[in-house]
């Protein structure tokens, strides 16, 4: 159902995606976890993938940081419930490092994991970026992040090294 939503809906779904965002922003936050509480998880990710890919992808993440904010934390498109025009979300992940940017990430992550159509993809992706103030750059190296902290869990280990590839083609 989510699929088909977004597929058929892009630009609307795009616009609802970026509402929640933007009211997520407005939201208390009591986390207490740091973007370096962040990056210290995804460098042990990458580090025990023993892929040096992943290990340049946790390097990248020592030139870019931000600070907390209420966030859902697992903003993939699996977790997103669309009915009527408008969307809701399930399973939150309250208990670790939250972002806006990093929800705008892990969105993008989850079209590339998923196998949404390449031109979705980029177009999500810039828009992301532009709506909530990302550098493109910085965007792509969230993402990689993302793609990268899924490796240990996704059975197929090539396919993930696969997506982060792909990203580092996204210029």
């Amino acid at each position: 159902v989510f699929h088909h939503y977004f597929e058929n809906n892009f630009y609307l779904a795009l616009g609802i995606i970026q509402t929640k965002l933007e009211i997520m922003k407005t939201l208390d936050n009591d986390r207490v976890n740091t973007f370096q509480d962040y990056r210290d998880r995804i460098r042990d990710h990458a580090t025990n993938s023993g892929q040096q890919l992943l290990v340049d992808v946790a390097d990248e993440l020592l030139y870019i940081g931000f600070n907390s904010s209420f966030a859902h934390g697992d903003f993939g498109i699996k977790n997103m419930l669309f009915k009527d025009n408008d969307m809701f979300l399930i399973d939150p992940i309250c208990n670790s490092f939250g972002c806006t940017e990093l929800d705008a990430a892990k969105f993008c992550a989850s079209l590339i994991i998923n196998k949404y159509d390449p031109v979705l993809i980029k177009k999500s992706m810039n828009y992301m970026a532009m709506a909530n103030g990302i550098n493109i750059n910085v965007l792509h190296t969230l993402i990689k992040a993302e793609i990268t902290r899924v490796y240990k869990y996704h059975p197929d280990k090539n396919f993930i090294m696969d997506c982060v590839k792909y990203v580092y083609q996204q210029k």
